[in-house]
């Protein structure tokens, strides 16, 4: 088992690469935390709800990552929050980087005949790792940019 971070547009995952499948396991997401709807957060001092806010989710996501590291890889694909998405549901998979110099994990699934596209965010520090991971787990299925 491999373990590397990823996040869509806001929500936080941990990609755990086992020798059959991608987990998928949500560690933050913005539905975590109810937002302050005051006049006074929205108008007035919006900055200081929202820090209050991205602390309360770090708290949480936290809280998961200590829960999380106590299951076995089949408890965490069970879960109803995680995604375990089986290598042969996996019809290609790239690293993407963006006009930004920010990367991406593109991975394109056909599940039940339905063919998706899921995106994953990666820190620049986690790009090698995770080519190393594709190049020896999905060798067939990995496209090089």
């Amino acid at each position: 088992m491999h373990e590397v971070s990823g996040r869509t547009y806001d929500t936080i995952y941990d990609l755990y690469f086992t020798t059959e499948r991608l987990i998928a396991v949500l560690i933050q997401n913005p539905g975590d935390v109810m937002p302050s709807n005051s006049w006074f957060t929205l108008f007035i001092w919006s900055g200081g709800a929202r820090r209050k806010e991205q602390e309360q989710r770090d708290e949480i996501g936290a809280e998961r990552h200590r829960k999380m590291r106590n299951l076995s890889l089949d408890q965490l694909a069970k879960s109803p929050r995680n995604t375990p998405i089986p290598y042969a549901d996996i019809l290609s998979v790239e690293i993407k980087r963006n006009i930004f110099f920010q990367y991406s994990l593109s991975i394109r699934t056909a599940i039940n005949g339905k063919k998706r596209t899921t995106n994953f965010g990666l820190d620049k520090s986690q790009v090698t790792e995770a080519r190393e991971l594709l190049n020896k787990l999905l060798p067939k299925n990995y496209k090089h940019k």
